[in-house]
């Protein structure tokens, strides 16, 4: 969800890019400490949803490329509704192979 008028295409690319930037430090200490954390959307913010979890993991360490490898290593398809099924906060913390375990049990 964003304001009026809409974000242009590049400008949300490059926010995308600038989350992982500056968070991966953030996401990767918290990962290690086994620490979880969130972010509450308001009003005008970033919504996640399918497309935008698949951008923002698209935009950190490419892990949707890493997720979408390690699901079809054993997988016939990467199922896109057992993706809108996680939270965002597993999406980027979780390892991609706890996280593409869920992928086979469903």
């Amino acid at each position: 969800v964003a304001g009026y008028p809409a974000p242009r295409p590049g400008v949300v690319a490059n926010a995308l890019g600038e989350f992982a930037d500056r968070f991966a430090p953030i996401l990767d200490a918290c990962r290690e400490a086994g620490v979880r954390f969130a972010c509450e959307a308001h009003p005008g913010q970033l919504a996640f949803d399918l497309h935008s979890a698949e951008r923002v993991l698209e935009a950190y360490r490419t892990r949707f490329d890493a997720l979408r490898d390690a699901v079809t290593e054993t997988e016939p398809t990467f199922r896109d509704d057992v993706l809108g099924s996680v939270g965002i906060v597993e999406l980027l913390t979780e390892p991609v192979v706890v996280l593409a375990d869920r992928w086979r049990s469903s």
